[in-house]
């Protein structure tokens, strides 16, 4: 026993808990004992953690300057109601921010990050999706930034009905569109009447102050209760354009900028989802092309030549059909030959494909360019000589007959 107690001992007791590192340095005792427990000479060393940061609110007109140290946190809540937004902004001060945006339930909703970096402002416009209580989370977007001051300032907290205009500003920009949807969320019968003056006058066309060369055409095409989405097709937007719906109306819209002096044919394809069965568990699709239409702007150039002139000798067409080897399939032609054509006399041969839509049926009016017309004008004023024309029409199936041949692959 002597010889265990000989010689001092150290011992380091370490203690952790749920909220702290206790350190407890011991001297051993002659009778066996830490010291430490005796005279009360144990250090105590806790590592406590950062405490949580205080929400803000944030209300109309607020205006605060901070400076943040990553990788530190400033929490701000605001108040809103369904439909209801925050206009805001962290104006930044030598700081890149990012603002995490949280919903009632607590889930991130959003994250907020302009490419403006380390100055100017990192805009807020958010609209509440629920009511409740939201937080913004301010971080630094690196944590090993230096630390950095910024300004947040609250310009409005917009209730829904003033939401909703503001909204409805940046949808409908056109004077027209922002009247017709205002009118329609207390008029059920506003498009109704609208759609009754536009089959009358037209696409809307306006003029684009400081554009003297191109003009702003708007469409409209009513859908029903079934119609999910319509493309516009035709003019300059050669692939199609996707219309949008006005308010919770029926009433698709789109807008292009157009040359004035542009002449073209345009139509639009509405997508329908028909539903029945008890619950509505039977669903159809439909695709449904309207009748084309012709939109002719203010400076298009003249068309003498499209409408018969008197005293022009007409040649003729006849509709018949020819057997195609390579298709296996009777194929349907219109051959115009001019007036006075003998076979004998040496012609131009015009080839036109589309043959209906280009003047293919007996009745001109209905071809969207009569070419046996055009044609009849311009070898009367000997624009062009004899002319024969083929119009080959289209039979429904133009990705099949439209395909390069295997040796032109």
């Amino acid at each position: 026993m002597r010889k265990l107690f000989r010689h001092r001992r150290a011992v380091q007791l370490f203690v952790v808990c749920s909220t702290c590192l206790m350190t407890i340095t011991c001297t051993a005792h002659p009778l066996g004992f830490p010291s430490g427990w005796i005279n009360n000479s144990a250090t105590l060393s806790c590592a406590l953690p950062r405490p949580q940061e205080l929400a803000r609110e944030l209300v109309a007109g607020t205006k605060i300057e901070r400076t943040l140290a990553p990788p530190d946190q400033h929490v701000y809540t605001a108040q809103l109601k369904n439909g209801a937004a925050i206009i805001a902004e962290a104006d930044q001060e030598g700081i890149d921010l990012l603002i995490e945006v949280y919903g009632p339930d607590g889930r991130q909703v959003t994250r907020l990050d302009s490419p403006n970096g380390a100055q100017g402002p990192e805009p807020i416009n958010f609209t509440a999706l629920r009511s409740g209580i939201y937080k913004f989370v301010v971080h630094a977007a690196d944590n090993n930034a230096k630390p950095g001051k910024y300004v947040m300032k609250v310009n409005q907290i917009l209730e829904p009905a003033e939401n909703s205009k503001r909204l409805a500003k940046d949808l409908y920009p056109t004077k027209a569109l922002y009247d017709l949807w205002e009118t329609s969320l207390t008029d059920p019968k506003a498009v109704d009447r609208f759609i009754t003056n536009y089959k009358r006058s037209g696409p809307i066309v306006e003029v684009i102050p400081g554009n003297a060369s191109e003009m702003q055409v708007t469409y409209f095409c009513l859908g029903d209760q079934d119609t999910e989405s319509v493309e516009l097709v035709g003019g300059p937007d050669f692939m199609g354009l996707d219309m949008s719906r006005l308010g919770q109306t029926n009433l698709f819209f789109a807008m292009q900028v157009v040359p004035n002096d542009a002449r073209f044919v345009y139509a639009f394809n509405l997508y329908k989802t028909h539903r029945a069965g008890p619950k509505g568990e039977v669903e159809i699709k439909e695709s449904v092309h309207s009748d084309d239409s012709l939109l002719e702007m203010p400076n298009a150039p003249a068309q003498p030549y499209i409408a018969a002139k008197e005293g022009a000798p007409k040649g003729k067409a006849v509709q018949t059909t020819i057997k195609s080897a390579f298709l296996k399939e009777e194929r349907k032609i219109t051959v115009y030959t001019p007036a006075g054509y003998d076979g004998k006399t040496g012609c131009n041969l015009l080839i036109v494909f589309d043959g209906v839509s280009y003047g293919g049926l007996p009745d001109q009016a209905q071809a969207e360019a009569p070419s046996p017309t055009i044609l009849d004008n311009l070898i009367a004023e000997k624009k062009i000589g004899p002319t024969v024309a083929i119009l080959i029409w289209s039979m429904g199936n133009e990705t099949e007959t439209c395909q390069a041949a295997d040796s032109f692959r």
